[in-house]
């Protein structure tokens, strides 16, 4: 994917950074770090830039792309995003051209030609189209001042979101070696910070950290049975400005959105699966203010600044604490009072560890799937390297008895060791419900014409059309009907034009390219130290989101800044754990944190159950009571006839 950005009548450039921040953007001022990233990267030097989110992390390369003579490459993972920037610089007067995979080999000769000779100034492109030769050749004759890499924690195997094909960043480091590299992210530990270095070579780097502490933001978690029902006395508690609610999945995002109308809040839902018209217009809607709150998938959210929202509530657990943290991050952006909470119940908890097991299968399930896949493309060993194949992903997971995770999670082991390399559509399949009275189609002749055979197939291997919309392998459905995958997209396309069914294209195809010839499943080699170290540092930081949640007595800032490698001088006093415990009597308050700590020593290297009663008053109520109460909440456990502290951090 590529996006280019084209400035016509550019007046001439200069380094007066400020100028140019007025001019394009109408600010006075930067915001804090703003001007010192920019200064450094005009400077030449490697800059890692981590802003949290809402900080502003474009302005730091748009404004010194366009002080600087030649071209700004930004490398960014998310489709969304880039297309949010292309638009931001179009309301700026700046003109956007957009390449894609659908746009012709001619446009795109066209527009890399206008990169090096026109007048282009930023070159957006996803980490994969790094590998693309014909890119390669031409990035080479281009004058660049710049290269951006936006969500670089995608860069590092330690990160929340790794992608491989971050690490081709290397090669045109090597293109243009003299070029900086400013790399920005809102979201990394002190083991991603390094990284980040490491894999993009940076000569004489300098790091820019703002703190990850957000004051006007009461963050909570909340373990209870009902959460729908607290859902409900959030929304009615705090009726004040905009809210996001984040849910895992798309069916939640409307029912939820249906409850909460039926309750009298306006209410909006937005995910991926939604047509392009319907996502637009639940944004713009939510925008303006017309509806206040949003039930969402992680899908919403990046790239948008509403600085009036006033409550993010995730009904679902999040992938990590680097996401829960920029997704919460989308409240209080106008420095108003604002809150974020989790709601969860410990079934959540057991469902994060049980998903996280099933994404990181064996050696063993990885090498079945490999050879599962290859069989049933009927791949001879030594063939299909450099070859794109459909992937019918159920099927897939029912021949290599794995569910859907598992299979994408050999998937992605397979492509982590060089063997394949999965397109976004896999993840993303189409979908479709039909819209017609079924009576209409109860005479159907496949030998009409394209739209006839296809929806004959449709009805005869599918159930469920008319009451729900159901996934879809186009691939699956061209052999079926005998026809191509063009053919048969157009003839869906043509269906929904005349009101016979809604038509939910998938993002790119559903398949996977073969980077190395079919081996024999004798021959496939696996790192097994590096998914050991995978599943590893996915585990701890599983983990440390369960502990964050879980952990009900060290201050919610704190805790967090501590995960990001910060340290806080003081409890923040307006979390949910700093709140409960100013409500406690200040003599109860003072033996609760006294008892905490004396209980802590004690059981910290294992001690019985007759040598505590000696060392620490048990019988006593109040004193008995916090032993209780950490006993409940698996910070003290009984393991055999000894005592084990287990709290994740400190608790006073």
């Amino acid at each position: 994917m590529i996006f280019v950005v084209t400035i016509e009548k550019f007046p001439s450039l200069n380094r007066d950074i400020n100028s140019i921040l007025k001019a394009y953007w109408g600010y006075p001022d930067f915001r804090p770090l703003q001007e010192d990233i920019i200064q450094h990267a005009i400077n030449q030097q490697d800059t890692l830039a981590l802003l949290p989110t809402g900080g502003g992390k474009s302005i730091c390369y748009q404004v010194p792309g366009l002080a600087m003579e030649g071209i700004t490459l930004v490398i960014s993972p998310l489709l969304a995003l880039m297309k949010d920037q292309i638009e931001g610089l179009r309301s700026k007067g700046i003109k956007a051209e957009t390449v894609n995979s659908f746009v012709s080999f001619r446009d795109t000769d066209r527009i890399l030609d206008n990169c090096i000779y026109g007048q282009v100034k930023f070159l957006f492109v996803s980490p994969e189209r790094l590998q693309n030769d014909l890119f390669k050749v031409r990035l080479a004759k281009m004058k660049l001042n710049l290269i951006a890499v936006d969500e670089a924690h995608c860069i590092s195997q330690w990160g929340h979101d790794f992608r491989p094909a971050y690490r081709l960043i290397n090669e045109i480091r090597e293109i243009h070696p003299k070029v900086p590299v400013l790399a920005l992210t809102a979201s990394a530990t002190p083991d991603v910070v390094l990284d980040i270095q490491e894999q993009l070579h940076f000569k004489n780097g300098v790091v820019i950290r703002k703190s990850f502490a957000r004051e006007n933001i009461r963050f909570a978690a909340l373990e209870l049975e009902d959460k729908r029902g607290a859902l409900f006395r959030i929304m009615k508690k705090y009726g004040e400005g905009s809210c996001i609610v984040y849910v895992r999945n798309r069916r939640r995002a409307k029912e939820l959105c249906d409850d909460l109308r039926h309750e009298g809040h306006s209410c909006g839902y937005y995910h991926a699966g939604l047509k392009k018209e319907e996502r637009e217009e639940a944004q713009d809607l939510w925008l303006k203010g017309t509806t206040r709150i949003i039930v969402a998938t992680n899908a919403f959210g990046m790239g948008i600044d509403k600085p009036d929202v006033r409550n993010v509530i995730h009904y679902d657990i999040s992938d990590s604490l680097e996401s829960y943290y920029q997704e919460a991050g989308r409240a209080g952006r106008d420095g108003k009072s604002s809150i974020a909470v989790q709601l969860f119940h410990l079934r959540d908890i057991q469902e994060v560890r049980i998903r996280l097991e099933k994404t990181f299968p064996s050696a063993d399930a990885v090498k079945k799937v490999y050879q599962k896949l290859s069989d049933g493309l009927q791949l001879a060993a030594g063939s299909g390297q450099e070859e794109t194949f459909p992937v019918d992903l159920a099927d897939l997971s029912k021949r290599s008895e794995l569910d859907v995770y598992g299979v994408m999670g050999a998937l992605k082991t397979l492509e982590q060791n060089g063997y394949i390399s999965i397109h976004e559509g896999l993840t993303t399949p189409s979908r479709i419900q039909m819209v017609c009275d079924r009576r209409q189609l109860d005479n159907l002749d496949p030998d009409r014409n394209a739209v006839s055979k296809v929806l004959f197939v449709l009805l005869r291997n599918h159930s469920g059309l008319f009451s729900s919309a159901i996934t879809i392998r186009e691939e699956e459905i061209a052999l079926k009907a005998g026809m191509s995958f063009d053919q048969v997209e157009s003839a869906l396309s043509h269906a929904q034009d005349q009101g016979v069914l809604i038509y939910q294209a998938r993002k790119g195809s559903s398949s996977v390219s073969y980077l190395l010839p079919r081996q024999h499943g004798k021959d496939l080699r696996l790192n097994l130290n590096e998914m050991k170290l995978r599943k590893a540092r996915q585990t701890t930081r599983a983990e440390a989101l369960i502990s964050y949640f879980m952990n009900d007595v060290e201050c919610r800032s704190v805790q967090m800044l501590n995960y990001f490698g910060e340290s806080a001088s003081e409890p923040c006093g307006t979390c949910d754990v700093c709140t409960r415990k100013k409500d406690l009597p200040s003599h109860e308050k003072s033996t609760w944190i006294k008892d905490m700590g004396l209980l802590k020593e004690l059981c910290t290297a294992g001690i019985g159950m007759e040598q505590l009663k000696l060392a620490y008053p048990i019988h006593d109520p109040i004193h008995a009571q916090v032993f209780h109460w950490l006993l409940d909440k698996n910070y003290i456990r009984k393991s055999g006839d000894l005592i084990h502290w287990t709290a994740p951090l400190a608790l006073t």
